[in-house]
């Protein structure tokens, strides 16, 4: 259900339990989760005095975070953010609370002690992601830094209490011999809820009756008290280091357009706040208001259940809607700030219209520098930018419009085809470029995107200079490409007649990245797919490898099949489809391979699809960019990348840290590598959590086409005919190069410079 549909559902459970309080002093609730808090306050306003006292009582026990978030998707900052508004929150209840609450989320990173502890909290409770059955579930969790939090697993939901007070009894004695066995003191937490479970009215009744009937008693408490009592008693309790992931490794890829637009939302979102900090230093209002409204959208939709994509449609929907509404609130006051930071910058040195272009990271980088132009002087042909010490910086336009073009159609170019598949059976892009005609390049240029390379300080802003012109500047580049190989000064890099990369040499050393025995990388694979929202189908290996290995572990099994069975393990590579490779772009700054095709499969399944790959003259970073426009149901996509490694060491980033790993599909934030003591390539994602390195091959989940209909109304899982952009980045590197430094080089391409044509001071005062 969605938000608004819950709010009824809400208010009667909140009442049934100010009943229950009512007839029964010693009676005791928890939300777990403080949003309710506000919510609560705006569906009933005449019980807010009577909440506040419950909650300032500890009979009604909040805990944080502010919304159930998911752990592994979100970045770190989001984390702490939602678990110091749940504080916040709480407090302003007149309350406190000791403990974070993750009773039903999908697993749990490695840095959620030290993110728990450093945000106030003592004690943390999770149901997921525990594999270790030696361990007691009472524990002391520790994290990468030895930060160390008491912390409970145990069953979600616990008890669910039936109208009969002698099938409760029957239920209580079952659940908690069930606890006893595993517990590591000789109190259990017995908990009773759980999703939208209506509080039961004989609870109380059946605990009287309970403790009239047996030696070992219950109590109604809260959950901190349990663990102060745990915590009270010197027991050696066990220590746990590491993830406690994967855990319904399906959703890292459904519904993926709510994972890339939460890693795009919540980087701008940081990003303004460190435009707005920087701002206030110097005089600005702080839109501190505004930063807020923006976050309680981004936090909304964290909970686990909506960016995991295990959601129904209306609340998928919603939930694009509020990424938007935050996008915009965001966007508006990183141009503000910029206009703000122009008017404080000195841009009259140069002649030209000024661009400021500002580092959101806190090092210095060298990166891309896309900047939008519109242009009114007739007769430019061509734009030439230069630093602030006047030295003229290479530049390359794309997208580029011209005057006396036939205008767009009417209609949005949102509701255009942006795909046709030819005759031949290959994929041809329909760009707006090609939807004009009479192009008319003599007249002048009216749009164009410019690109160049700049060198920025950490959190600084750095000032060039444009300057129209009449003819297009040479530059220098060590840039080489044609349909079948292109280098820059790091690599020389060769394709497959598939399109797919045969090879990446480091030209430096001789260093070869891609295996020989595999020599496609970019190569998408697309298999059939038979779960649903939550859990992929099938998979006979928790590796979760290529198909090929999964058909091979099938053979192994010594049943027969019906050919319905066999389909279920079937697949396609790009590398085996036709396809059409072209030079897209070819200029000093970088160059562009496009690779065109259609994925098809006999089951009425045609996923078209178009990768650029991108070279720079002077980055060691190569970029892609893949859209699929898909028809059909029930399959996944994954981008695979063969590494000339074997056995080696597999790392994943997770919020505010890495870890190592085993093979398998994992949740990832910006990059994995994998390398052995020579060499490695790592493998860089925008939103993209879906993570794998088995059999020496590297693979990122693009998407999956799944539903849940008999929970719902999901059919916009399947993504029919729904076009999608995916970018990740690959960076070969040297095992001991100080400058491979993945932290940073996955945090660049989520987090791109930002730039904007700025007024000069002599513009200003007219």
């Amino acid at each position: 259900m969605t938000f608004d549909e819950y709010l009824p559902r809400l208010k009667h459970i909140f009442t049934e339990v100010l009943n229950i309080m009512e007839k029964n002093p010693e009676y005791t609730y928890m939300f777990e989760q403080a949003l309710l808090i506000n919510v609560l306050r705006g569906l009933c306003p005449e019980q807010w005095e009577a909440l506040r006292t419950l909650v300032s009582s500890g009979r009604l026990e909040v805990t944080g975070p502010y919304v159930q978030t998911d752990t592994n998707i979100p970045s770190g900052e989001s984390l702490i953010r939602n678990a110091v508004l749940a504080k916040k929150t709480i407090e302003k209840a007149g309350g406190e609370t000791k403990t974070a609450w993750m009773g039903d989320v999908f697993g749990q990173n490695a840095q959620i002690p030290q993110i728990v502890k450093r945000c106030g909290y003592e004690y943390l409770q999770f149901s997921r992601g525990l594999s270790n059955k030696a361990v007691k579930s009472e524990f002391l969790w520790e994290a990468l830094d030895g930060t160390r939090v008491l912390t409970y697993c145990g069953e979600y939901g616990g008890v669910q209490f039936s109208r009969s007070v002698e099938d409760n009894l029957k239920r209580v004695s079952t659940i908690i011999e069930r606890l006893a066995e595993n517990a590591a003191t000789e109190e259990v937490l017995l908990l009773s809820g759980g999703d939208w479970v209506v509080p039961a009215q004989n609870a109380p009744e059946t605990v009287r009756r309970w403790n009239e009937e047996n030696t070992c008693k219950i109590a109604f408490s809260s959950v901190s008290r349990f663990f102060d009592s745990v915590a009270g008693r010197k027991v050696g309790l066990q220590v746990v280091k590491g993830d406690m992931n994967p855990v319904i490794r399906g959703t890292y890829s459904s519904r993926i357009s709510l994972k890339t637009r939460n890693r795009e939302v919540e980087s701008r979102l940081v990003t303004a706040e460190k435009l707005s900090t920087i701002c206030s230093l110097i005089g600005a209002e702080y839109p501190g208001e505004k930063l807020e409204e923006a976050w309680k959208k981004v936090l909304l939709n964290q909970f686990h259940d909506v960016l995991c994509g295990s959601c129904i449609d209306p609340v998928f929907e919603q939930a694009l809607q509020s990424y938007a509404e935050s996008e915009k609130i965001v966007n508006s006051i990183i141009d503000e700030s910029m206009d703000f930071l122009a008017e404080k910058i000195d841009t009259s040195m140069g002649n030209g219209k000024a661009i400021l272009v500002f580092n959101p990271l806190g090092f210095d980088r060298r990166d891309v520098v896309k900047l939008q132009l519109t242009v009114a002087k007739p007769g430019v042909k061509s734009i030439r930018v230069f630093d602030d010490d006047w030295k003229e910086v290479p530049v390359q336009l794309v997208e580029k419009k011209y005057y006396c073009e036939e205008p767009p159609p009417h209609l949005p170019v949102s509701t255009r085809v942006e795909f046709r598949e030819e005759p031949s059976g290959e994929a041809r892009y329909i760009g707006v470029k090609e939807a004009f005609s009479s192009r008319s390049e003599a007249a002048g240029l009216r749009e164009a995107t410019v690109i160049f390379i700049a060198e920025v300080p950490a959190l600084g802003c750095r000032v060039f200079y444009l300057q129209e012109a009449g003819d297009e500047s040479i530059y220098s580049t060590n840039l080489r490409v044609t349909e079948k190989s292109f280098e820059n000064k790091f690599y020389r890099i060769t394709f497959n007649s598939d399109g797919t990369i045969r090879s990446i040499v480091d030209k430096e050393d001789g260093l070869e990245f891609i295996d020989p025995e595999k020599p496609f990388a970019n190569n998408l694979v697309l298999q059939i797919d038979r779960g649903d929202l939550y859990t992929i189908m099938p998979i006979l290996d928790s590796r979760d490898p290529l198909p090929i290995y999964l058909k091979k572990k099938l053979a192994e099994i010594d049943r027969e099949f019906h050919l319905e069975d066999l389909k279920l393990w079937d697949y396609v590579e790009s590398r085996n489809m036709p396809v059409k490779i072209e030079v897209a772009e070819n200029g000093p700054v970088r160059a562009a391979v496009r690779v065109s095709g259609v994925l098809r499969f006999w089951v009425g399944i045609s996923v078209v699809f178009i990768q650029l790959i991108y070279l720079y003259d002077d980055l060691k970073r190569i970029d892609f960019e893949t859209r699929l426009l898909p028809t059909g149901k029930q399959y996944r996509v994954r981008a695979c990348f063969p590494v000339n490694v074997r056995k080696g060491l597999i790392r994943h980033e997770i919020p505010f840290g890495h870890v190592e790993r085993p093979e398998g599909e994992y949740p990832a934030q910006n990059w994995i590598d994998y390398s052995d003591d020579e060499k490695g390539l790592c493998l860089i994602n925008c939103g993209l959590p879906g993570n794998n390195v088995v059999d020496d091959v590297a693979m990122v989940s693009l998407l999956r086409s799944v539903a849940f209909e008999y929970k719902g109304v999901s059919e916009k899982g399947f993504e029919e005919k729904v076009p999608h952009l995916f970018k990740y980045s690959l960076i070969p590197f040297k095992k001991n190069d100080p400058e491979y430094l993945p932290w940073n080089h996955g945090a660049e391409p989520n987090n791109m410079l930002i730039a904007k044509v700025v007024k000069s001071p002599r513009e200003l005062k007219q």
